[in-house]
């Protein structure tokens, strides 16, 4: 069964690598160095590095951070790279919003895996203790919302709502709490905010 699985697995990593791969071509060059890139990272965050098959990911507190990594150039730096001016302020203030965001997504993650995950990962629970990765979450929830209010009045909305189911989640967050809590309810969170801009309209 496992092993079923795991052939499903590689075989729609395999479709999906032949799809990016045809529309990169499409893609203009700094497009292209931009994938290229968070391809790099997220090939070195999960293929072994070496024969001891340590990879990014187990290298200590660097997990969280390629993982917001990716996510930033991928939702911000690649749609906006054509087009954006590097003078223009807004552009890093979204980048800088959408990092901390990625962040704050994770940590709901990371405090249920506090003590499944391997303590040479130094996840920021492991690292600072649960209690005060909450409130570096609350901290990086202010700056997020603090952020939003350079943009659009219905950006800041948008922001606020999710900031604040994001903060109750974390609020929540334990070891023993149900495994779906943070796979369905905290990752639908961005949906939710997507819902708000389009009612908006």
């Amino acid at each position: 069964m496992k092993s079923k699985r795991f052939m499903t697995i590689v075989l729609m990593s395999l479709l999906s690598l032949l799809a990016a791969a045809y529309f990169l071509v499409f893609f203009s060059h700094p497009k292209q160095y931009v994938v290229l890139v968070a391809t790099l990272l997220l090939f070195l965050y999960a293929v072994p590095l070496n024969s001891s098959s340590s990879n990014l990911r187990s290298v200590g507190g660097v997990k969280i951070h390629i993982v917001a990594l990716c996510w930033t150039l991928i939702t911000v730096v690649l749609p906006l790279i054509d087009v954006v001016d590097p003078k223009d302020i807004s552009f890093w203030l979204t980048l800088i919003q959408r990092y901390l965001w990625i962040i704050i997504a994770l940590l709901p993650f990371e405090i249920a895996d506090f003590s499944s995950d391997d303590k040479e990962l130094s996840t920021l629970p492991q690292v600072l203790g649960k209690q005060k990765t909450k409130f570096l979450g609350y901290i990086l929830i202010v700056l997020v919302v603090s952020i939003a209010f350079f943009g659009t009045v219905n950006a800041v909305l948008c922001y606020l709502v999710m900031m604040l189911l994001y903060a109750f989640f974390i609020v929540k967050s334990t070891e023993d709490q149900h495994p779906l809590t943070n796979v369905f309810w905290v990752e639908g969170i961005p949906f939710i905010g997507w819902l708000i801009l389009y009612l908006q309209h």
